[in-house]
């Protein structure tokens, strides 16, 4: 009896095993990152655990720990996604293009990226100095910040906050990272009848601009578009003299 039970515990084991490694066949890193943008981008980032990813992969949890070790190397993978889908977005830059158009370019680039990922946008930071595609974006932020005077920790600091304000743009877009859209529309909801409860004149601005406030839904890529303006113009405008001409 109790080798029959050993027997049958030693058989799961194997079963399980094969099944595995059968799966492994079936997947590479590339399916599962989709997988779990697709997850974060349909129901929000906390949606995205290895069960789930399992479940919408149509494999067991254990399959895809032949590809990651946990939850924060999927999530570390996801990131690095997003810099390599920012670095095609970009393209090449030429040796004598205008500095400024081309960090315009880097920064609409990471802000296109990041739109159509707003849920993991908040990612990106955690891999910027980790993964090539990264590094590869930073180099050249860099380069061309040097070109226009920018030196040292000031150059440091404008590139860091290139990077923050793309995804700050895309995050602090009212609902932006709410997939779900009667989330989004309740949230929008409170957000309009805080606004309507204010006394009457106190605030005569923020009274006429109230829908705006609460939404830029009439016209996003208006929003996104000034974004990029006010960062590209603050840029130059703090660059030494004799790079702005």
């Amino acid at each position: 009896m109790f080798l029959n039970i050993v027997h049958d515990a030693l058989n799961t084991v194997q079963l399980s095993t094969m099944n595995a490694a059968a799966a492994k066949g079936r997947l590479d890193r590339a399916a599962v990152v989709t997988a779990a943008l697709r997850i974060a981008d349909d129901e929000g980032l906390d949606a995205l655990t290895i069960r789930r990813l399992a479940q919408d992969l149509g494999v067991t949890p254990t399959a895809l720990y032949w590809h990651f070790t946990d939850k924060q190397a999927v999530l570390d993978a996801v990131a690095d996604q997003l810099w390599e889908d920012a670095r095609g977005e970009i393209g090449e830059l030429g040796a004598g293009d205008d500095a400024f158009i081309e960090l315009r370019r880097i920064f609409e680039g990471l802000v296109a990226v990041l739109r159509r990922h707003p849920a993991v946008a908040p990612l990106a930071p955690m891999r910027a100095i980790d993964c090539d595609a990264a590094l590869s974006i930073t180099e050249r932020t860099l380069e061309l910040l040097g070109r226009v005077g920018f030196a040292g920790a000031r150059a440091a600091d404008a590139a860091r906050l290139l990077l923050c304000t793309a995804i700050m743009l895309v995050t602090s877009q009212p609902g932006a990272a709410m997939p779900d859209r009667a989330d989004r529309e309740e949230m929008l909801r409170h957000k309009r009848a805080a606004l309507l409860t204010l006394p009457p004149g106190r605030y005569p601005h923020v009274e006429g601009a109230a829908e705006h406030l609460v939404d830029c839904v009439d016209d996003p890529d208006a929003y996104y578009a000034l974004g990029v303006d006010l960062m590209v113009s603050g840029l130059r405008d703090n660059a030494p003299a004799a790079a702005r001409q």
